[in-house]
């Protein structure tokens, strides 16, 4: 079965101009050639089906990033090797969906995301929904139900947010200066 998934894998690894490595399982794939048009993926599943994933892998990078470090913090320094090569494999899978989705727009603002100022102006789009919508409501609805740390942390990344804003405005302001 192993062979097999791994011939699966590198006849789709062929199909991709630039190569990566795969930590932790010696394979590298090609990224690069992936983008597809709009008009081949509006309204299909598949469109769904490919932000679904590009979440799942986002969220399971950080997650074993997370797990790396506790693995470290208790001496468990193999296990922390495993999770940080699997995290390092999550996002080279996230990156290659991104890749599929650059030309129906970013995942999260459904914005444009081929070229750098449409990828600032996205990036504008999500963190102003951020620090002015999203963690403010988070932050009301937990001390609502009395969970004042967690209202206190989603009042912070507020904060943390409003600041990622005003670099990327900076930066979207300076660009063609740059």
């Amino acid at each position: 079965a192993a062979v097999i998934a791994g011939r699966a894998c590198a006849r789709a690894a062929a199909r991709f101009t630039q190569m990566r490595p795969i930590a932790g399982i010696g394979l590298q794939v090609q990224f690069g050639t992936r983008a597809m048009s709009s008009s081949e993926l509006d309204g299909t599943k598949t469109l769904g089906q490919l932000k679904d994933a590009f979440a799942g892998k986002c969220m399971s990078k950080v997650r074993y990033t997370y797990m790396a470090q506790q693995a470290d913090v208790e001496g468990h320094i193999d296990a922390a090797s495993v999770f940080r090569g699997v995290s390092e494999s999550e996002e080279n899978h996230a990156m290659g969906h991104l890749e599929f989705l650059q030309e129906t727009g970013d995942p999260v603002s459904s914005q444009p995301i081929s070229n750098t100022k449409e990828m600032l102006e996205s990036a504008i789009i999500s963190e102003h929904h951020d620090s002015s919508t999203m963690y403010p409501e988070f932050a009301r609805i937990a001390r609502e139900e009395g969970l004042e740390d967690a209202a206190e942390w989603f009042d912070t990344l507020a904060i943390a947010e409003a600041i990622h804003l005003r670099r990327f405005q900076g930066l979207l302001e300076d660009l063609p200066n740059m």
